[in-house]
């Protein structure tokens, strides 16, 4: 988790006399990723967002100067806005008060003698600190996750900052669908960050997260079932408008393992992924995935794609081949429940073009569809067409 506003003050020196005054629901609520001294409301100084602001109030010239720079800060997406208390803003006014109570934007205020140069230099080290800390970690359950070879050492080093081996590691993967021409590495990466905005660490549990093949990925440490939940929730619920349009899929793995089963929990989610997007389900949870869960715990990828050509596999071929559409009517056949009637209502067609279809399936395959045996061994090949793509 990167720093926070509450963490960075919390941190710095009882000397400098810093009083928050207001926002104060929003000290936790987002990750820091820089600190700037502004000292006019012009656009451009507004451009990057995740910042805590200084300023002096040198260009305070008219009576609602402070409460249009904060609005413009958290239109922005500040994190929080300091003040140097002195010659040029004497006392705060009440309207920047009450907004930044409404808005939940963090108001500190310090003594003019207190150099803002000083302040910028401790945030600024601090900030570093922790992006240097959590990349430290981030990079050692990766090594966990994907050398497990070295594993004791690994699980060493993180314990040295505050992970135990004992705890609860439960992955979880988030992809997004990209619509349009959007940039996708800059929207995971904002992604990324809103995460960090919801999970946030205590000293019960805290969430890890990197980048992996393009997934976002969190490792929610200690995390109860209730909270993996009130993180789905939040997650949606509060999803910023440039995601509105895209569709973000999710994937969550157990949460009863500890450290040493991390890899492979995370190893058995990858695929599933697949079948979310396939399926069109947000949120798809490894423990209610049912036969998708012995699937995706087979190791040998040769076993699978061997049933796979053995059934579906030869109808696509044949489909190619012959340019037959017998594919559509197996996988609606399967997915309807065997029921043909519904299967030909589906396609357009007579109950009995669908027989033929089937007879057709059976002679190519020499598997009956009609048969329980035969039903099962073609859901359960489509199946692995959800999760790996022969």
């Amino acid at each position: 988790m990167s720093a926070t506003v509450s963490n960075i003050f919390e941190n710095l020196s009882p000397s400098y006399r810093l009083k928050c005054i207001a926002g104060k629901n929003g000290i936790n609520s987002q990750p820091v990723h820089w600190v700037s001294v502004v000292e006019d409301d012009d656009e451009k100084k507004f451009r990057n967002t995740n910042e805590i602001i200084l300023t002096s109030g040198l260009r305070n010239s008219h009576e609602d100067y402070l409460l249009k720079f904060a609005q413009k800060l958290n239109q922005a997406n500040a994190c929080a806005l300091i003040i140097n208390i002195g010659p040029y803003i004497k006392e705060i006014p009440k309207n920047l008060i009450d907004f930044c109570n409404e808005v939940s934007l963090p108001l500190f205020i310090m003594p003019w003698e207190i150099l803002m140069v000083d302040v910028v230099r401790d945030i600024c080290h601090f900030i570093i600190y922790e992006e240097t800390t959590q990349s430290n970690i981030s990079e050692l359950v990766q090594n966990i996750i994907f050398k497990t070879e070295n594993i004791e050492s690994q699980i060493k080093q993180l314990e040295r900052y505050g992970y135990s081996k004992d705890s609860i590691y439960c992955p979880a993967i988030l992809k997004i669908q990209v619509e349009g021409k959007d940039d996708y590495d800059a929207l995971t990466k904002h992604l990324g960050i809103y995460c960090e905005e919801i999970t946030g660490s205590t000293s019960t549990h805290k969430c890890i997260s990197f980048v992996y093949n393009r997934l976002i990925t969190l490792i929610f440490v200690d995390y109860t079932k209730e909270l993996v939940e009130n993180f789905i929730t939040s997650f949606y619920k509060n999803l910023p408008l440039k995601f509105l349009r895209h569709k973000i899929y999710m994937c969550i793995g157990s949460n009863k393992n500890d450290i040493y089963s991390l890899s492979v929990n995370f190893k058995r989610i990858l695929p599933l992924i697949k079948v979310a997007i396939k399926n069109d389900t947000k949120v798809l949870f490894y423990d209610s995935a049912g036969i998708y869960k012995i699937l995706a715990e087979v190791n040998d990828l040769n076993v699978l794609k061997e049933y796979y050509d053995e059934t579906i596999g030869l109808i696509i071929r044949y489909d190619g081949e012959k340019l037959t559409d017998l594919y559509q009517f197996i996988k609606s056949y399967i997915l309807l429940d065997g029921n043909v009637q519904a299967v030909a209502e589906k396609h357009f067609v007579h109950r009995n073009t669908v027989n033929n279809q089937l007879k057709k399936i059976e002679k190519i395959t020499g598997i009956d569809p009609f048969s329980v045996e035969g039903k099962a061994r073609f859901s359960i090949a489509l199946k692995i067409l959800d999760l790996y793509a022969f």
